[in-house]
């Protein structure tokens, strides 16, 4: 596995990139690093793992797009695992969560459904006020 600061990426026939810490603009240059390795052989299919990751910023959710972006153009896909509750919302609020493929684990077949682990209210709409 070759390591970029705080990502792991290994790149085989099933590419995986494992994000540990703070995903920020601090690990912006390591992240640059992994779309330019990858981009070199764009893989069909990635496993993008954040079990690790301790924060996630909007400048994680623009890797993703891009990893997601690299992956489709070569016919693939992207599955991301190890989410927990913070980040999941982080996709959720950019919509990568109806882009990606988000699962629990990388065991797990399952999908986690769009909005998922979110307060289950019903949005006031606009305009309507109580």
């Amino acid at each position: 596995m070759t390591l970029l600061g705080h990502i792991g990426l290994e790149l085989d026939p099933e590419c995986r990139l494992e994000l540990a810490g703070e995903v920020d603009g601090a690990s912006a240059a390591q992240m640059r690093q992994a779309l330019d390795l990858l981009a070199a052989a764009p893989p069909r299919a990635v496993t993008v793992d954040l079990a690790q990751a301790t924060f996630f910023d909007a400048n994680g959710a623009r890797f993703l797009f891009a990893v997601h972006d690299l992956v489709a153009t070569a016919g693939g896909h992207v599955i991301v695992v190890g989410a927990g509750a913070p980040i999941r919302r982080v996709l959720e609020f950019t919509r990568l969560d109806r882009v990606l493929d988000v699962r629990d684990s990388a065991a797990s077949g399952a999908s986690v459904p769009p909005g998922a682990g979110t307060a289950t209210t019903t949005p006031t709409p606009v305009g309507a006020r109580g």
